[in-house]
């Protein structure tokens, strides 16, 4: 790309990001966020004049912003707008609207016919364009064409999106064989309200994030053999990367640290925390795993004990005890990681960094006259690989002590994908044995 069009397609960003008020509700809060009033026929395509380098830096910082209160890739976000609006044109639909936006729902997951309005959008819906598609419908996003001006009532965008989303899950009846699935039951969306209370959904752009949350959660609860498939290809993308230290301490250099312990499938990755007074060594034990991506990039995946206890109650698991993550390993050992979605996970509350501690354990002595006490205790566990066989119509495992599981295949569709590839056995959890598939 030559420098006239590099500057006209970041021209173009900015104009998009200013008009629609995607980051902001108004003009003088993106000009306070830039250091730029945007008053006075002042607009954000003018700072940095005809300099190249400033519209990066302005593009750059308002991409960080973005990704830090919303956990999106704001290029992605903006790609998607422009393809959304350009679909809703060429295919001249009109029609706006709740019963539309759940109506693409429906097409999306279901592949419910769409009304005839909105038939030409039929297979041109993705993964990707579904939340910016439905926002458009709804009226929350505004056309990329138009300056729609300050937003004066967010009030009403959130409720109008909350709305839509409590009507697509609790409407599924004819889609899902009579199993109703209520908004409370995916954890993801029950505390949308409370982070609105608390300010931390004030933008189109977090409206977008949240709706993107809440079809990724539906999308998981509704159709559990497309989610057993994506996680056999992470499987299959699992990397043990060198480089992997043993004890690693934090960004604050305080007395807390972490201790890396390689298992058959993953790592156990503990966090301790000292408290000399008493003379205990308390920790929590995550499971940690890294995954390979294009162009050398990693995907890291730390689960929270507490996250088999809400398997094992078989309810989906709390948003709070998992975290999806952008990993770098730097040269110098450091483990650095950005969450790839709104975190309300216990580990990116702690952890952004761990700086690998070299030389001789300064904790040694600590591990030999400290107690140790596990800080989830109830949901201490152990898992031990124990597939024996698999059949035409069932999959024979390993007890744990002697005995074998037959589990028969007609239980659940997502068993006949079941191959020795698969970490599958016997989960030894509060004195009790669980076949684990």
């Amino acid at each position: 790309m030559n420098e006239e069009t590099e500057m006209r397609q970041l021209k173009d960003d900015l104009r998009l990001i200013e008009r629609t008020r995607l980051l902001r509700n108004t003009n003088a809060e993106l000009g306070a966020l830039v250091d730029y009033p945007l008053d006075k026929g002042n607009s954000l395509t003018r700072k940095g004049g005809n300099s190249l380098v400033m519209k990066r830096a302005v593009l750059s910082l308002l991409a960080e912003i973005a990704h830090k209160e919303s956990g999106l890739n704001l290029n992605d976000v903006l790609a998607h707008y422009r393809t959304v609006d350009a679909l809703l044109t060429n295919q001249r639909v009109r029609v706006r609207g709740i019963e539309a936006a759940c109506a693409v729902a429906r097409h999306y997951f279901f592949d419910t016919p769409l009304p005839p309005k909105l038939s030409s959008l039929a297979r041109h819906i993705t993964p990707g364009e579904l939340p910016v598609l439905m926002l458009m419908l709804l009226e929350v996003l505004p056309q990329p064409s138009e300056n729609s001006g300050d937003v004066k009532d967010f009030a009403t965008l959130y409720e109008r999106v909350v709305h839509t989303l409590t009507h697509v899950l609790n409407n599924t009846d004819e889609c899902t064989n009579g199993r109703t699935v209520a908004l409370k039951t995916i954890p993801a969306l029950s505390r949308i309200d409370d982070d609105y209370r608390r300010g931390e959904i004030n933008s189109r752009l977090s409206l977008i994030a949240i709706t993107n949350l809440a079809l990724q959660a539906f999308y998981h609860v509704l159709m559990p053999h497309l989610s057993l498939e994506e996680n056999l290809q992470m499987c299959r993308e699992m990397v043990f990367p060198d480089g992997i230290g043993d004890l690693y301490g934090n960004e604050k250099r305080d007395t807390q640290f972490w201790r890396v312990e390689r298992v058959e499938n993953a790592y156990f990755l503990y966090h301790y925390h000292p408290r000399r007074e008493q003379r205990q060594l308390h920790y929590t034990r995550f499971m940690f795993k890294l995954f390979s991506e294009p162009g050398g990039k990693l995907m890291a995946l730390v689960t929270h004990p507490l996250s088999m206890v809400d398997i094992i109650a078989g309810r989906p698991v709390d948003e709070r005890h998992y975290a999806f993550l952008d990993c770098v390993l730097l040269p110098d050992g450091v483990l650095s990681f950005v969450p790839r979605v709104r975190a309300f996970s216990w580990f990116t509350r702690i952890a952004s960094k761990l700086i690998p501690l070299k030389g001789e354990n300064p904790y040694r002595q600590m591990f030999k006259k400290y107690e140790l006490i596990d800080a989830f205790a109830e949901a201490a566990y152990d898992f031990e690989i124990t597939l024996q066989s698999i059949t035409c119509d069932a999959i024979v495992l390993g007890d744990g002590d002697g005995g074998t599981y037959t589990v028969p295949k007609r239980l659940k569709p997502t068993f006949d994908a079941v191959d020795f590839n698969q970490s599958i056995g016997v989960l030894k959890m509060a004195g009790t044995h669980l076949p684990c598939l």
